[in-house]
């Protein structure tokens, strides 16, 4: 029965996707919801470790971004992967139409 077990933990961890897979679909997802014309428009989205720490977004978009960076490290941690790390303060500015990261 032991091997069963076994069995069963190789094929969850050749299921889950990789760290480079969830932040690929991650990058995909969030590129159309970057768009703004002042700082007002962008807001950062609490994400996790593997994806980041903070992402800007756009403020009608920040609850479907982190929804979306929940599931994919969902996804990630189901095969039991797992990763920590720490995060430097950030905010969300608009630049050149588009929301983006930087240092606070």
């Amino acid at each position: 029965m032991r091997w069963h077990w076994s069995i069963a933990a190789v094929f969850a961890l050749s299921c889950a996707p990789s760290e480079d897979e969830i932040k690929a679909e991650f990058a995909d997802y969030v590129a159309s919801r970057k768009a703004c014309s002042m700082d007002d428009d962008c807001v950062l989205a609490s994400i996790e470790c593997p994806l980041g720490c903070g992402i800007a977004v756009a403020r009608e978009h920040q609850s479907d971004v982190e929804k979306k960076a929940r599931e994919l490290v969902d996804d990630y941690e189901s095969g039991g992967q797992g990763c920590d790390y720490d995060c430097a303060a950030l905010m969300a500015v608009c630049e050149a139409g588009r929301c983006e990261e930087t240092p606070q």
